[in-house]
């Protein structure tokens, strides 16, 4: 089986190699369409904190609006192969997406955007058994250094949550995704998985 991991940064080469690991055959760039079984798509993530004042139409359209757009890229390219091998669609995304961060709410608004594509998508073509679905991750995993340990803080502290345990993106993660693929996993499709270690929760 093939799985498309697309997405640059520390996430997707983690999610590449722990795929490896299960003896997945991992694409980076374009997929074999006779084998492709699962699209992961991470969403790409600024390592600065921006103030919505300073971002100019640029920054927005690179910041949110370009991942979507290349999301639903994707999603054209590979929807008739991925419903032929009745696959799997990930959208991997920073779990601050569903609460916002200072200083990151293009990407806050990118991975909202995400979470309600796999919605729609995972309605459209539910019907096929192509199960769409997110993972929303530690926001460390995204942006790292001491900028993403304070987001985790705050956001720890918001909800009196979280027990210091982020989860491994190569191991812990990659391991959901694999389960994902399963038949245990046949009736999921359309929800998003926070596994942040608790440090997010509704409500």
């Amino acid at each position: 089986m093939q799985a498309l991991v697309v997405g640059e940064g520390s996430v997707a080469e983690q999610l590449r190699s722990g795929l490896s690991a299960r003896g997945w055959d991992v694409a980076a760039g374009s997929a074999d369409l006779a084998r492709l079984k699962m699209l992961v798509f991470v969403c790409p993530c600024s390592q600065q904190a921006t103030d919505c004042a300073d971002m100019s139409a640029e920054m927005w359209a690179q910041d949110c609006e370009r991942p979507i757009a290349d999301a639903l890229a994707y999603l054209g390219e590979y929807r008739s192969a991925l419903l032929a091998a009745e696959g799997h669609v990930v959208f991997v995304v920073p779990s601050f997406a569903m609460s916002g961060a200072k200083g990151f709410s293009a990407v806050t608004a990118a991975g909202e955007g995400l979470r309600t594509l796999a919605k729609g998508a995972a309605k459209q073509w539910g019907k096929d058994n192509l199960r769409v679905n997110t993972i929303a991750l530690d926001p460390q995993h995204f942006v790292l250094g001491e900028i993403g340990e304070q987001l985790s803080a705050v956001m720890g502290l918001a909800t009196s949550s979280g027990f210091g345990h982020k989860g491994e993106v190569a191991g812990d993660i990659v391991a959901t995704l694999d389960w994902l693929t399963s038949e245990d996993a046949h009736f999921i499709t359309g929800a998003t998985l926070v596994l942040d270690g608790g440090i997010w929760m509704a409500g």
